[in-house]
């Protein structure tokens, strides 16, 4: 099984990629037209609470017992992929 102390470095250094991430696309709403800005910003909000939800896991997980973590860490896997695949369309939709 996957180390847990390994495993939560893996998932806090996506997170921050994907706040960098955020931080880009913010940048690029601000040179946006205000139709383009409001779309991008809707997205800006859904995923910006996406990620405050995977650092609660996140949170949950370095709290959890080494027998527990397992557990956590499916629903840690369910997450980071739904993420995943929603930064991804945005930054294709806005590039």
């Amino acid at each position: 099984m996957e180390d847990k102390k390994h495993y939560q470095k893996e998932k806090k250094a996506q997170l921050d990629t994907w706040k960098r991430e955020l931080k880009a696309l913010r940048n690029k709403a601000s040179k946006a037209s205000a139709d383009m800005q409001s779309e991008i910003n809707k997205h800006i909000t859904n995923l910006e609470r996406r990620i405050e939800e995977a650092g609660a896991k996140l949170l949950l997980l370095e709290k959890a017992g080494n027998d527990a973590w397992g557990s956590i860490k499916e629903g840690i896997d369910d997450v980071w992929g739904s993420l995943k695949s929603a930064i991804g369309d945005a930054a294709s939709k806005f590039n």
